[in-house]
Formats: structure tokens, C-alpha cells, sequence
């Protein structure tokens, strides 16, 4: 992982996801990219002049941004802990004394943010324009490898369960994309629940993300298959199908696989991950019918509503991704009729 695009509208959230991006980079080496996008009406029967305007409120947002991190930075040094565990290797005396963070009788470790821990690369852009549409645009241009958002934020992030803004880029980015619930904090990924839905597979790059995350934090790994005792003969071949691909993606890393029977399937993943105590839930988005999305009863938006940790959105496979699109289309031509 190389480059995270965090999305940020300067909300109590937008900053919890922007820590959690922060610890994730840290970690890992990566990059920031840190984006505001705005929208502001500009009137004017001259195009040139138009665009003018455009880029001076691009330059006044950006020096805004810039300010923000300054200060975020200063504040993410300022927290931090140590922590004494007993050791028995008094003989090492010597080595022990060499350092400051070496004591005769304990093995220190940080836990936090020291203050070189914000010496992350932050590369600041402000777009105008529409957020869904310069989210993916801009992932696309910096080549991101994950999207970093917060769950519940100030405008357009605030309605609607989890929020317009991010289900559109979980659903339609083809980059993975983490929902950070407000007041979230980063405390490692002891063990993550991949709920694996056999009509609806990531696509290799995904997959990439969900190992290298599995084994840079030696996390445990539970895949969480979900049927109906109607479905469970005619899912048998697209399950063990799609266990065929995963043994290959997720060459070299551990994992269980559970199988259960439940037919709210929204519940029995929250109630799964609460059980798991997992740090995070990773989905496949899915695109219900015209009918559900009416209804609010898309699994993933009620999932990301009720889950308490974070969400980890992995792309459907590029056919899949096709299909959704068409079916979008349709779905839109009914709506107009």
C-alpha cells in the first residue's frame, strides 16, 4: 500500500478517519492524500472569468487545508504512552542502558503517537466540484490504493444512515474504501470478518489490500458465510467456487471459514463481529433492486448504520461491476417512467 485518499470535510469524523488514515500510513509507509471538495454557485457569462473564479477558491481552500493539517499534526504528536513490560533479560544489562527507551528491568514499547509519528507525507487538494465525483476522480489520478472516510459527517455525510457520500464511493469507486465510525480509534487489527457473499466476489485488488492488511498486523482472519436452508444446495457449487478463489488470493495467510444458516443477514453479521470482537468488517457492496433501495433494506447501508466498528468496502470483480451498472441503468429508466 502506497497512497490513501482521505476525503475530508473538516467534521469531528472527517478528522477520526484522517487519525485512523495516519496509523494506517504510519504503519505501513504509505502516503496521504488528503482532499476537500466544495461547491460554491459562480455566475458569470464569461467563461474565462468563471474559471478564474474557480481557481481562486480552489487556492483559498487549499491554504485553509494546509492549515488544518499543520494543526492536526501538532495535535497527533501531543498523545502519546509508554509502556514497562517485565523482562527477565537483566543480563543484558548493558544493551538495556544504551538507549533511553532500553530500562534494566523492562522492554519499553510506545503506544500512540510519538512526535516523529507525524512526519507522514500529506500531499493537500481541494476540488471543486461534486464529492462522489471527485472523490473517484481523484483516486483515479494519485493511483490510490485505499479510500479512508468518516462514517457521519457535517452536510451531505450526515443524511441518510451512513451517508450519500460515502455508500456512492463504496459502491461505485473501484478502489477499497474504509467507513471510520465517528469517535473511532485506531488500536491495531487483532481480527477482521470478511461477511462473504458467494453472488458478489472482490476483485483481485482487493483481495491484495485484505491479505497485506491480514499479514502486516497478524491479524485473524474469519470468512462469514451466510445461507438459507432453501438456498443451500443450489449456493453449493458458487460457494466452494469461490473458496477455490480465495485459497489462491489469500495465498500464505490463515483464515476460517464459518457457515451459518440465518435469515436476517445484516443482524446475524453484526451479531457476529460483536462476537469476534472484531476491529473491523470487511463487505462486497452489493446493489439490491429498485424495490430495496426504496425501502432502505440495502444489507450494505444497514450494515455500516448499525456496525459499531469500521467498514471495509473490497470492489466486486470487474463482470459484476458491469452488471451493477446496466442494472443502475435499468433501475433509473423505471424510475422516470
Amino acid at each position: 500500500m502506497k497512497t490513501i485518499l482521505v476525503p475530508i470535510d473538516y467534521s469531528q469524523s472527517s478528522k477520526d478517519a484522517l487519525a485512523y488514515a495516519y496509523a494506517l500510513a504510519g504503519a505501513t509507509k504509505a502516503e496521504i492524500v488528503l482532499l476537500h471538495v466544495f461547491y460554491q454557485p459562480v455566475y458569470s457569462p464569461d467563461a474565462l472569468r468563471v474559471e478564474s473564479m474557480m481557481e481562486k477558491l480552489e487556492a483559498s481552500n487549499l491554504s485553509i487545508l494546509e492549515g488544518y493539517v499543520k494543526e492536526f499534526k501538532a495535535e497527533l504528536s501531543r498523545d502519546f504512552a509508554i509502556r514497562f513490560k517485565s523482562s527477565l533479560a537483566a543480563e543484558m544489562e548493558d544493551f538495556y542502558l544504551q538507549s533511553p527507551l532500553r530500562k534494566r528491568f523492562h522492554t519499553v514499547e510506545v503506544e500512540g503517537n510519538m512526535p516523529d509519528a507525524a512526519q507522514v507525507p500529506v500531499t493537500c487538494l481541494t476540488r471543486f466540484g461534486f464529492a462522489t465525483e471527485q472523490i473517484i476522480s481523484v483516486a483515479k489520478e494519485y493511483q490510490a490504493d485505499l479510500i479512508v472516510m468518516g462514517m457521519k459527517g457535517a452536510g451531505a455525510l450526515d443524511r441518510a444512515f451512513l451517508g450519500r457520500t460515502v455508500l456512492a464511493v463504496m459502491q461505485d469507486s473501484r478502489v477499497p474504501a474504509i467507513a471510520v465510525p465517528k469517535g473511532w480509534k485506531f488500536k491495531g487489527l487483532g481480527s477482521l470478518v470478511f461477511a462473504l457473499d458467494v453472488a458478489e466476489l472482490p476483485d483481485r485488488r482487493g483481495l491484495h489490500l485484505l491479505k497485506e492488511l491480514v499479514e502486516h498486523y497478524a491479524s485473524q482472519l474469519y470468512v462469514l458465510h451466510l445461507y438459507s436452508d432453501q438456498k443451500l444446495q443450489q449456493e453449493s457449487n458458487h460457494v466452494f467456487k469461490a473458496l477455490d478463489i480465495l485459497d489462491v488470493q489469500l495465498k500464505g495467510i490463515d483464515y476460517k471459514v464459518y457457515f451459518q444458516q440465518r435469515e436476517d443477514i445484516a443482524e446475524s453479521i453484526q451479531d457476529y463481529v460483536n462476537d469476534q470482537q472484531a476491529e473491523m468488517l470487511v463487505l462486497v457492496p452489493a446493489r439490491h433492486s429498485f424495490l430495496d433501495r426504496l425501502l432502505n433494506r440495502s444489507i450494505t447501508v444497514r450494515l455500516a448504520a448499525q456496525t459499531h466498528v469500521p467498514v471495509l468496502s473490497l470492489p466486486p470483480s470487474s463482470l459484476q461491476n458491469l452488471e451493477r451498472k446496466l442494472l443502475r441503468l435499468h433501475e433509473d429508466c423505471v424510475s422516470e417512467v
